[in-house]
């Protein structure tokens, strides 16, 4: 059952598709959803509630007053007291921060990071820029990490069980004198037996180390490793397809053409970041010379677009920027590769048992015949790609593919592993041979499959010693399974921003982790005397690292002291590091050399040269034969057979995040749901199942908050699991999708949210996807927060513009006119975007019309005011005419006049932008910007300054079950001529010379009209004190258990910005504070260059000085070079989708953009001028897919 033809080719939903009078009465509300706003307690009515009656309003008014009255004045800000140092330490430079260079471990690859310090105070997070796969870029997990140094949950006190049954603080010293003598027995007669360390599976040559070190001292001892998202399919199928483990390494900078198989490579497959920036390699038409920000060409000509095929059962951030998309069961992608590899004729002897086996499940014809004929076309460089979810015989007939086609594929040989796996360990505790098992991070209760039943094993074994970040489930399930018998200990762990330590990247070259601050609750325990000393009894408290236990529990260089473990912990890594270092260097062996090369390490954050090397293996194909024979098809995906797929999250990853309150609130790419999972329907089977208001044969909403109850397995090992629908256009029928990741709630302060725990539905045989779901309607409904149809613009505007091919591109460039503004020609149609696309026969229609209407983007007849608000930058255009710059100003005596030498603006990219979300952490770090909490959320409250909206579009007549996504990132765009601005009653939105739009807090006193009457919904307003109640509280007011920030958090916070309070309108400042270091910063590096005394003055030769300046009004000005101001969003995106700069400098990169004809305005009808504009989005159809409608076809290879 399909949607039904539409005639709008944008939308947000299925509320937006349906268009009805109640959803366009529901957009255009300031708070949607709401029938009762009370402002002065800040509650607001859903609509059709009646708990908030008027009794309830008055009681809540008069307890208002009341709190007013204790407080002297109802929106008094807080008192703070600030105390200066006596004398401040000269390493202390409060106006600049410092950097340090590290890596987040990761096991699929740890990521290279830049660490910004503020007096000693890790603060935000970028992208290593020496480091080929991060290139100064960063993901969303990597910027939300730093969230977790200062968590006020982590674990800080080391626990004991009690009773057996609950947990209580102890000392480091009661745990070292347990150590001491359980660990010694070990090293005696035992040797070790009966010992089993379970860790993560990060990648770390000081770890093996140390565990070699280890195993001397206990040779019997078991090491396990396990990550519950793994490589391990992946793994088994180039052990298949070469006969050895092998690092599959796509380069997406060579591939012509791209198949996608339910691989997300640019959203959580490993190396994502370094695939995105290879993939838009091939992908951004225009030619720039990176290194000095120039662009050289609008289309570059020896530029060949690749083509996307993506081929997924749900959305994914790789399935949005497809250029065709086939919704797939997971079950079914191996049938749809037999197919395709018949198609393809890969090899005879394999292709003959290919042809043996019939796939029941219908396939339109093109995804075989077409998409196989472009694959192989001559001079086309192929590539197919599977996801980590795939079976091993997936991964080898990829493999096999590739190398018929020539692929762009390297591989890479992978070190072998000595330690066992989680099968390996569940096997040796149901054999009783483990008596103690020591856990150092992850959370294998929680993750583990639910046949293992890993929490009734773990309750026999006699002692169990657990560290972790958090007090997780694993830490929960320890005692609560009532141990039989024996020791229970938790020990906290330090964060990687607290210790030494060293990894591999995805590559395998050799990354350092170095400390940027000394544990946190590291001090001692609270002393128990008058005199304010700790006591004989007193113990440190705070974190351990993995390789201080290692170190201490096999008592290495009789390490037997905390202080010593982390003496020899360090030692390790240099030790570590040294070996390395002269595997690349053998000819040196001068002891200064080794001293300046580790001084260089940390600097640079990794070791170059230390990749490892690429391998050629020719793919085994009578063993991939073999397997093809073994394989039997899968049983067509029905009604009646339904499908559960499990995926990773894009926030909470495994269900390591779930403490991390940034990611929780965080809306998903896709679904943009936010504290909370959901499960994935299409409306075709929401429809069957009774969900989504329907208009005859068609779901007109996505179900938010309806409930379903999903039930899989047998009568022996069943799980059932009630979480609320979201009904996504694109998902494949009968496939429910549930993220992993989610479950309880452990941040305290919050009780809502969390989400729906979906690992106990994991088995050991099919941990992503199983067939036989059961789904029932529940009828119940909970409430679910989600951010979909937050800030809808409801007067059908021109939002963006894309293309279908790169010839209509190139047209385009050439003739500005076929773009001008459709709503300005046609009035307010269903239009909201521009879609220029092709007819049966590839002729482009859309460019046979008259479109010599007014103006571009709807402004005056006769002149082009894009062009002359972007020439208008640069004073030489318009001589003397002051009203270019000239605006109006509340404040008469001083006219806002936009002359100075540096004027912002902002590009985005449209055809980069993968919806990743890096950027809106980036700006949440770098900006402190609060969390809100989910009910704040469900009152459209959130205060992100980025709201990444993301649009379904689809051609005239199309149905919406075959939707693409564009997603556009929208923060405030600076508009010259600012309409929030001119009602603003104190001035509080006001103008810099610079062309910013600026908020002064201290003027503001919360009316929100500019709020009300900006066009583009991108202000954000402070209902309560989100920074300083706790989010369960903040309606209290003087009441709440606590009326400031949580010390941890408040060090988190970025000094250079203001951290605002109850009452202030908020909004994107193009990072203000960036801009000015950067301002000040390069009038200093130009003083400097001329050897001045000091003062600035005018150099002689500025070409010298490496810094051009200017001549205004009677001043000298240095023009910050372009690319020194970068803010944090664009540092952050990992497609650099983002381009900043100065636009009056003719020579910036942001000035060349947009004076392409193909840069556009957001709402440029309005002619508010604004400073921020877009490049569309860009596709590549394959002409023989497009025009014809998909016919299915029973696929027989």
């Amino acid at each position: 059952m399909s949607q039904k033809p539409t005639n709008k080719t944008t939308w947000r939903s299925l509320q937006d598709l349906a268009d009805t009078p109640e959803f366009r009465a529901y957009a255009a509300q300031e708070f949607p959803g709401f029938s009762n706003i009370y402002e002065g307690i800040g509650e607001a009515q859903l609509a059709g509630e009646t708990t908030l009656n008027r009794r309830k309003f008055l009681a809540l008014s008069a307890a208002g007053l009341g709190l007013a009255g204790l407080a002297g004045t109802g929106c008094r800000r807080p008192d703070f007291e600030i105390l200066p140092y006596t004398k401040t330490p000269d390493d202390v430079k409060y106006s600049l921060p410092t950097y340090y260079a590290t890596s987040v471990p990761r096991a699929s690859g740890s990521f290279p990071i830049l660490v910004e310090s503020h007096t000693g105070r890790p603060t935000k997070i970028e992208g290593n820029p020496s480091h080929p796969l991060s290139g100064g870029s960063s993901d969303t997990l990597a910027q939300a990490s730093v969230l977790d140094l200062y968590s006020p949950d982590r674990s800080v006190e080391v626990l004991k069980n009690v009773a057996g049954t609950s947990w209580a603080p102890t000392t480091w010293g009661d745990f070292e004198a347990f150590a001491e003598g359980h660990f010694a027995a070990y090293r005696g007669d035992t040797k070790g037996e009966g010992l089993a360390i379970l860790t993560d599976g990060v990648p770390s040559p000081a770890f093996e180390l140390a565990w070699a070190k280890f195993t001397e001292a206990m040779p019997k001892a078991k090491l396990y490793r396990d990550e519950p998202i793994n490589s391990s399919n992946a793994v088994a199928g180039t052990k298949l397809a070469f006969g050895e483990a092998l690092q599959v390494c796509p380069q997406f900078d060579q591939a012509d053409r791209i198949l996608s198989l339910d691989c997300d490579f640019l959203g959580l497959e490993p190396n994502e970041v370094g695939n995105t920036k290879a993939y838009f390699a091939k992908r951004r038409p225009e030619k720039i010379d990176a290194a000095n920000r120039k662009l050289v060409a609008a289309v570059n000509p020896d530029f060949k677009m690749n083509r996307l095929y993506v081929v997924e059962p749900t959305f994914t951030i790789t399935g949005t920027m497809a250029d065709h998309r086939l919704r797939l069961p997971s079950s079914h992608v191996a049938d749809y590769i037999v197919a395709l590899a018949t198609k393809l004729g890969v090899k005879p002897e394999l292709t003959a048992e290919l042809s043996k086996k019939t796939v029941g499940v219908k396939i339109p014809s093109e995804w075989i015949d077409e998409v196989a004929k472009d694959l192989s076309a001559k001079d086309v460089k192929s590539l197919v790609v599977v996801g980590q979810r795939q079976p091993a015989l997936v991964h080898a007939l990829a493999a096999a593919i590739n190398e018929s086609l020539n692929g762009a594929v390297k591989y890479r040989a992978i070190p072998e592993s000595k330690a066992g796996t989680l099968a390996d360990l569940v096997a040796a505790l149901k054999a009783n041979s483990v008596k103690t098992l020591v856990i150092f991070g992850g959370n294998p209760i929680y993750t583990a499959p639910a046949d293992y039943t890993l929490a009734d094993l773990l309750a026999k074994v006699p002692t169990v010693i657990h560290s972790s970040l958090f007090v997780d489930e694993t830490a929960e399930q320890l005692v609560a399974k009532k141990p039989e018998k024996g020791d229970r200990w938790h020990l906290p762990l330090t964060h990687y921003l607290e210790t030494w330590g060293d990894t591999e990247a995805f590559d395998g070259s050799y990354l350092a982790i170095q400390p940027l601050i000394a544990p946190l609750h590291g001090g001692a325990s609270e002393p128990v005397n008058t005199a304010n000393v700790p006591t004989a009894t007193s113990s440190p408290r705070g974190g351990r690292s993995v390789l201080e236990l290692l170190v201490q529990f096999s008592a290495y260089k009789d390490a037997s002291s905390s202080v010593q473990a982390a003496r020899e912990a360090y030692n390790l890594v240099k030790e570590s590091f040294l070996a390395k270092w002269k595997a690349t260097n053998p000819k040196e062996t001068d002891s200064n050399a080794q001293d300046n090369a580790w001084k260089q390490f940390l600097h640079l954050g990794h070791l170059p040269g230390t990749a490892r090397p690429f391998v050629t293996k020719p793919v085994a194909i009578a063993a991939v034969t073999k397997a093809v024979a073994d394989y039997t098809p899968a049983k067509p995906v029905s009604a009646s057979n339904r499908e559960l797929s499990l995926h990773v999250d894009y926030r909470m990853y495994d269900g390591r995040n779930l403490h991390n309150t940034w990611l929780l609130e965080l809306p998903d790419p896709v679904t943009k749901l936010s504290w909370d999972n959901a499960a994935i329907l299409s409306p075709a089977t929401a429809k069957e199942l009774g969900f989504g208001a329907a208009d005859g044969e068609h779901v007109r909403s996505s179900g938010v908050g309806e409930v379903i109850e999903l039930r899989l397995g047998n009568a022996e090992g069943a799980y059932t699991l009630k979480l609320p629908v979201f009904i996504l256009p694109g998902q494949a029928d009968n496939v429910i999708s549930v993220h992993l990741g989610w479950g309880k709630l452990r941040v305290t302060g919050i009780s809502e949210g969390g989400g729906y725990n979906a690992y106990p539905f994991r088995t050991s045989a099919n941990p992503y996807f199983a067939t036989g779901l059961e789904a029932t309607k529940t009828g119940e409904t909970v409430a679910v927060a989600c951010t979909q149809e937050h800030g809808v613009i409801p007067e059908q505007r021109v939002l963006f513009e894309q293309f279908g091919t790169l010839s209509e591109y190139k047209h385009a460039l050439e003739h500005h006119e076929h773009h001008a503004n459709e709503t300005a020609k046609h009035g307010k149609d269903d239009h909201k975007d521009h879609d220029h696309k092709h007819d049966d026969h590839g002729h482009d229609h859309s460019h046979d019309h008259d479109h010599a209407h007014e103006g571009d983007h709807g402004h005056a007849h006769g002149h082009d005011p894009k062009k002359n608000m972007q020439a208008g930058y640069d004073e030489s255009v318009h001589k003397g005419d002051k009203k270019e710059y000239r605006r109006l100003s509340l404040d008469l005596s001083y006219p806002e006049l936009l002359d100075s030498h540096h004027q912002w603006g902002m590009v985005i990219d449209l055809n980069a932008c993968t919806g990743c979300s890096a950027c809106m952490i980036a700006c949440q770090s770098e900006n402190n910007i609060p969390i809100v909490g989910k009910p704040e959320i469900i009152r459209n409250r959130e205060m992100h300054w980025i709201r990444l909206d993301r649009y379904f579009t689809t051609d005239v007549g199309e149905s919406a079950d075959e939707p693409h996504i564009v997603n556009q990132p929208m923060a405030c765009v600076h508009c010259e001529m600012a309409p929030c601005e001119a009602v603003c009653p104190v001035n509080a939105a006001v103008h810099s010379p610079e062309g910013l739009n600026l908020q002064v807090y201290n003027r503001c006193i919360g009316t929100r009209y500019c709020a009300n009457n900006c066009p583009y919904k991108v202000r954000r307003f402070n209902w309560f004190n989100f920074n300083l109640r706790p989010i369960n509280e903040l309606r209290l007011g003087v009441l709440a258990s606590k009326k400031e920030m949580a010390d941890t958090l408040q060090m988190q916070k970025n000094p250079d910005v203001t951290v605002r309070g109850r009452g202030v309108m908020e909004k994107c400042t193009y990072c203000v504070q960036r801009i000015e270091r950067g301002k000040i910063g390069a009038k200093l590096k130009a003083t400097a260059a001329i050897g001045t005394d000091g003062r600035y003055s005018k150099p002689a030769d500025p070409k010298k000085a490496g810094y051009a300046l200017v001549e205004k009004n009677g001043r000298t000005g240095v023009i910050v070079p372009d690319g020194v101001i970068t803010p944090a969003c664009a540092q952050a995106c990992p497609s650099e989708a983002i381009v900043f700069g100065n636009v009056a400098d003719t020579n910036s990169l942001v000035y060349q953009l947009k004076q392409l004809n193909t840069d556009y305005l957001t709402l440029g009808e309005l002619n508010v001028k604004p400073r921020t504009s877009y490049r569309p989005r860009l596709r590549n159809y394959n002409p023989a897919m497009l025009p014809k409608k998909s016919e299915t076809k029973e696929a027989t290879a």
